[in-house]
């Protein structure tokens, strides 16, 4: 089986089994404009973005862009860290604080 593992092989994604056909509007997205944001949680997705040079951010993500830029208080936005916690979403205990501290104001590198 072939895995994409590097520029050309992504271009050519029909060639890689693993790729599901939904991926062909947002990689098509990615080459075609050259400053975007991907928003996903889809793994592969996200590295074959990133390979394309595109911005990538997910779901927790957004959420600290709302309380960063106005559209969500720091509290609502913990609030609904925690909703994702308890609905079974998928996050390691690093990327929650590091969540939370963004939203608190700690700039990382």
């Amino acid at each position: 089986m072939k895995l994409c593992r590097n520029y050309e092989d992504t271009l050519n994604y029909t060639h890689c089994p693993r790729f599901y056909s939904h991926y062909s509007d947002v990689i098509a997205t990615v080459l075609e404009l050259k400053d975007v944001v991907i928003a996903t949680d889809d793994r592969r997705l996200r590295k074959v973005c990133k390979i394309l040079g595109a911005k990538v951010t997910g779901t927790i993500g957004i959420i600290v862009d709302a309380v960063l830029h106005g559209p969500l208080t720091e509290e609502e936005g913990k609030e609904l860290l925690k909703k994702l916690d308890y609905s079974g979403f998928q996050m390691n205990v690093a990327l929650y604080e590091k969540a939370l501290a963004l939203m608190g104001g700690v700039k990382f590198n």
